[in-house]
């Protein structure tokens, strides 16, 4: 597994737990008792989603340039 992927892999998976917490305070009511903390909550999650899918996609490019390279190598 490569740099890039590993990358989208624990970005992915921070913005994961950070939007299960956002989704829980909402369940929860905590939204409006403590709203900073929600508020930093929903801005982490979009920064970690938005890092993680940016490292997978560059990933996937990579990718998919070496699987063309190697096919054309071999036809």
């Amino acid at each position: 597994m490569d740099h890039q992927l590993k990358t989208a892999c624990l970005f992915l998976g921070a913005g994961g737990i950070g939007a299960s917490l956002a989704l829980i305070c909402l369940l929860l009511g905590y939204e409006l008792r403590y709203p900073l903390f929600f508020l930093f909550t929903l801005v982490g999650t979009g920064i970690f989603l938005g890092i993680g899918v940016a490292a997978w996609c560059q990933w996937h490019e990579a990718y998919k340039q070496s699987r063309r390279n190697r096919n054309a190598l071999k036809g």
